[in-house]
């Protein structure tokens, strides 16, 4: 398995980051149980704003990612590049940071939407940079708020059908980065707050674990998630045929049957419901 650490703080110096803090002890988690990570600081990239022009929605490529300054495909590549995603941020006034909400909210729009031109590439069916990717997310706040900061991103989230599994949300409070808390004695090391840590490989964990489980594909199922194959003819064009709904490799090495709803009816019956 692949995960991606995004984390969406406005600090470039990890080393003051809570978000940072957290996210690394959620990879450093992953890699204990087998996976691949990566991870990104949303604010050492430029990604440039929507401009509003709604070019994206006519299924033309954003007139932003023509621009040589513009980094959003580097971000779109380690998106691609992942099965799972734990994104790490902290609340700014009851909300996710600006700079996270950019590129969902804004440049997003590209990638939520179901159209058809994403960079200039033709995508098949209705997949997106996030479809089919399962979801983490360490929320943390200085004092409360982190409620609405996670249920931020849901609704587009679910709208492009990424798979969102886990979530938590911490009021670090004295554990914060906060030199007046410092000097007033009230002030704690995060490094020493283990509830916090331990949510946060939590996160980690149930990527993992459900990554894994012959379960996942009724997540997917439930989404509507199906395989298209891409074929490429002798004249260099393409067309997609055939359709069947996900199915886990490791479910299909132990030999685990597909789980449809018809062999869920089937269950069903036996235990005489």
């Amino acid at each position: 398995m692949k995960i991606l650490g995004i984390c969406g703080t406005h600090k470039k110096n990890k080393k003051n980051s809570a978000s940072w803090f957290l996210l690394q002890k959620a990879l450093e988690c992953s890699r204990e149980l087998g996976a691949e990570t990566d991870a990104i600081n949303f604010v050492d990239y430029n990604i440039l704003p929507c401009l509003g022009c709604n070019t994206c929605m006519t299924g033309e490529t954003c007139p932003q990612l023509k621009k040589p300054e513009d980094e959003t495909i580097k971000v779109i590549d380690k998106i691609r590049w992942a099965d799972g995603i734990i994104f790490s941020y902290p609340v700014y006034g009851l909300h996710p940071p600006g700079v996270l909400c950019n590129f969902i909210g804004g440049r997003g729009k590209a990638f939520l939407a179901e159209d058809k031109v994403v960079t200039g590439e033709q995508l098949f069916g209705e997949s997106t940079i996030f479809t089919g990717k399962l979801i983490g997310s360490i929320v943390n706040a200085g004092g409360f708020g982190m409620e609405p900061a996670l249920n931020t991103f849901f609704p587009a989230f679910l709208h492009a059908k990424a798979i969102q599994v886990a979530c938590v949300g911490v009021s670090l409070l004295e554990y914060q980065f906060n030199p007046v808390l410092k000097k007033s004695g009230v002030g704690k090391r995060l490094e020493d707050a283990d509830w916090a840590i331990d949510m946060a490989r939590s996160i980690a964990r149930r990527l993992v674990n459900i990554y894994n489980s012959p379960a996942l594909p009724i997540l997917k199922n439930m989404l509507g998630l199906k395989i298209t194959e891409v074929l490429k003819k002798e004249d260099e064009s393409t067309s997609k045929i055939g359709q069947e709904l996900f199915w886990t490799p490791e479910a299909r090495k132990k030999g685990v049957p597909e789980i449809t709803i018809e062999l869920m009816l089937e269950v069903k019956r036996k235990m005489g419901r």
